[in-house]
């Protein structure tokens, strides 16, 4: 099966993708910008687990300081 770069991919590697897509989907539910740019770079540049795993906590981790009222103490002090 090609890819969108015009590689043939491995079948072995079809695991990882649907991985990297599942996660890229599920940050477009939890963050629609980040989660579609996340998604525009994973078919463009090539489906890479880390990135999308690293956007991923990055993006949990912020939403959790904005939820507990952190991010408000720390833009207060700046």
């Amino acid at each position: 099966m090609p890819t969108a770069c015009g590689r043939l991919s491995d079948p072995a590697r079809l695991p990882v993708q649907l991985s990297v897509y599942t996660m890229s989907l599920t940050m477009m539910i939890f963050s629609f910008p980040v989660g579609f740019a996340l998604m525009i770079y994973n078919i463009l540049g090539g489906e890479r687990l880390r990135v999308t795993a690293l956007a991923l906590a990055l993006t949990a981790a912020g939403y959790g300081l904005y939820r507990s009222g952190v991010a408000e103490l720390v833009l207060s002090l700046l």
